[in-house]
């Protein structure tokens, strides 16, 4: 009797696992994307030094072109140390589109590193809202070109995203 219970037991539980994993994933397939970013220099908040590291927070303010546009406003931490690397880390919202079909917001972590006044990093956005609802992006960030006092700053992306279904 304990071997039909538990055989029946174990048939339901496979049965019933067919069909959580039956159910159609309707998210988009990734899409990649590729383009320029422009923007000011960082804003500084505050400063302080330590043992040779300057520590920064700072705001910020990038456009996208590209098959992404948009702006990408940001309120970070910096810390440049005595070798000339650099590590930052912002979060902020994203106001746009993805390759011309997608508009909406969305939040973003930017994390960089480098060797002043170069950079490079991942942006990462999630939580969209309106046609950016169930945003899933990774992106590449490159700073080029020369540091230029009190001048834009320019670089390039490239990366993937997918859109989950809500």
């Amino acid at each position: 009797m304990k071997r039909k219970i538990l055989a029946i037991a174990l048939s339901l539980a496979l049965l019933s696992s067919l069909f959580v994993f039956a159910v159609p994933v309707n998210a988009t397939p990734p899409q990649t994307v590729s383009g320029d970013w422009t923007g000011p220099r960082a804003t500084i908040t505050s400063m302080r030094m330590a043992d040779g590291n300057v520590f920064m927070t700072y705001t910020s303010t990038h456009t996208l072109t590209g098959d992404i546009e948009g702006d990408m406003i940001s309120d970070g931490w910096g810390a440049l140390h005595p070798n000339g690397e650099w590590n930052m880390r912002s979060t902020g919202t994203f106001t746009g589109s993805f390759n011309g079909a997608t508009a909406g917001t969305a939040d973003y972590v930017l994390v960089l590193r480098g060797t002043a006044p170069m950079y490079s990093g991942r942006w990462i956005l999630k939580n969209g809202t309106g046609d950016l609802a169930g945003l899933h992006a990774v992106i590449t960030v490159i700073k080029e070109g020369p540091f230029v006092p009190n001048g834009d700053s320019y670089g390039t992306y490239t990366g993937t995203y997918h859109l989950d279904p809500q």
